[in-house]
């Protein structure tokens, strides 16, 4: 399997997975050991299961809160601002420099 912990798995690739797992536990293999060939938990596996079909990914479509630190509109142009302003312009962003606007 390709990629990495926590990347997206299309729904056909999950059910492909699953089938290929079934299918090695159908000829005798231990459903552990026919995850772990493919690079798959068989804890990821059990969550993929609901109702013992194969379901999508829900991540993408969740309803995320904003941060309560999130700059506001008139904040994040200030910072824009400042730092396109004739003193601070030609600097690269990882410049120590103080500010006391």
């Amino acid at each position: 399997m390709e990629g990495k912990r926590g990347q997206l798995i299309t729904l056909t690739k999950r059910q492909r997975y699953a089938q290929l797992i079934s299918k090695a536990v159908a000829s005798g293999a231990m459903q552990d050991m026919a995850c772990e060939v493919i690079g798959l938990s068989a804890r990821t596996l059990q969550r993929w299961r609901i109702d013992g079909a194969i379901d999508v990914d829900k991540r993408p479509a969740s309803i995320r809160p904003e941060p309560q630190n999130k700059l506001s509109a008139k904040e994040r142009q200030t910072v824009i601002d400042v730092c396109n302003s004739n003193e601070f312009a030609s600097l690269p962003p990882s410049t120590d420099c103080a500010y006391s606007g």
